[in-house]
């Protein structure tokens, strides 16, 4: 059993709209609620329902309120299955890990509606497409395929091949290119349609890609993290790295250590695996915030809009003992 956490009003003012604060150490413990142990991934709606989906290695996945902290849903997956991946918008939830399969359920009345069977290796990563109509998985079988959920029947419709394992993938708004992160530190970018390759960059980082993400605004901008202790925005149009951000005090083990933009895409953050988090502008890529809370690795960072307020922005953190911080 773990705490929900949440830092104070006026932190969370400084960290989420001007973050001008250099260190945070105010996380405080405002209500408990049962947790998921050993949390390890987590993921904003998408559609901005203010919802956040978690999963981990006990075959639980769970959906919270990030407004209030409260558990939502719990969809139990059969068998002995560890969790690894998992996705959320428009009232559709995604599950996926070493089974090979990704399960796909109604969030409304916790139905799954489709179980993808196709891969030969643990599913690393998944994301819905736009409108939830059709799926990317990742595998380590070094495929990526893309399944049509819109009818009764699922129909698997294309499949990538790289030579190394992809660990992250992300879908552009315009749901005709994919972007994946492969443990060789490839950046790769796809054409959902026909599988063709549309380009890619080798050797972004040393030690594999753990995470990449489209720019919320900005469509030919990627976000990456890598186990090189860095986080980068590349041009893919040009395949240039247009900013680097790091810090000496910024490790990182975990090989699917997430980062992301912030919704307006002024900033970027990430987990550490001492537990803090990192905050940079994107533009100079100056640090600006340092918070700490988690006591020990960060598995799951995510920055989504508030449901509850318009315009403004929450950050929430799993460490890999199921800690949940809403900041």
């Amino acid at each position: 059993m773990g705490w929900v956490r949440h830092c104070c009003v006026q932190c969370k003012q400084m960290l989420c709209t001007t973050i001008d604060a250099q260190s945070c150490d105010c996380a405080d413990e405002m209500y408990g609620s049962a947790m998921v142990v050993a949390t390890t991934v987590r993921r904003y709606d998408q559609s901005g329902s203010g919802l956040v989906v978690t999963c981990g290695p006990d075959s639980l996945g769970k959906v919270w309120d990030a407004s209030t902290g409260a558990l939502r849903n719990m969809f139990k997956i059969a068998g002995s299955n560890s969790l690894l991946t998992c996705d959320i918008a428009n009232g559709i939830v995604l599950f996926a890990g070493v089974d090979k399969t990704c399960r796909v359920w109604e969030l409304e009345n916790e139905r799954m509606i489709h179980h993808l069977v196709g891969h030969t290796g643990t599913v690393n990563c998944v994301r819905l497409f736009a409108e939830s109509k059709a799926v990317i998985t990742g595998s380590s079988d070094r495929t990526l395929k893309v399944w049509d959920i819109s009818r009764n029947t699922y129909k698997q419709t294309v499949s990538f091949y790289y030579a190394s394992s992809p660990n992250c993938i992300d879908v552009g708004s315009d749901w005709l290119t994919a972007i994946s992160g492969h443990a060789d530190g490839y950046l790769q970018c796809w054409d959902t349609i026909s599988g063709r390759s549309l380009g890619g960059m080798a050797k972004l980082h040393e030690g594999g890609i753990t995470s990449v993400q489209f720019h919320p605004q900005i469509e030919n901008q990627i976000l990456t993290h890598g186990m090189d202790f860095s986080l980068k925005i590349v041009d893919i149009t040009k395949w240039a790295v247009l900013q680097t951000f790091g810090s000496p005090e910024l490790k990182v083990s975990y090989p699917r250590a997430p980062a992301s933009f912030s919704p307006d895409g002024k900033y970027v953050g990430c987990g550490s695996s001492f537990g803090n988090i990192f905050v940079w502008k994107t533009v100079g890529g100056s640090l600006q915030s340092v918070c700490k809370g988690h006591k020990d690795s960060v598995r799951g960072f995510g920055w989504g809009t508030a449901a509850t307020k318009e315009g403004s922005h929450e950050v929430v953190s799993v460490d890999k003992h199921g800690v949940m911080i809403l900041w």
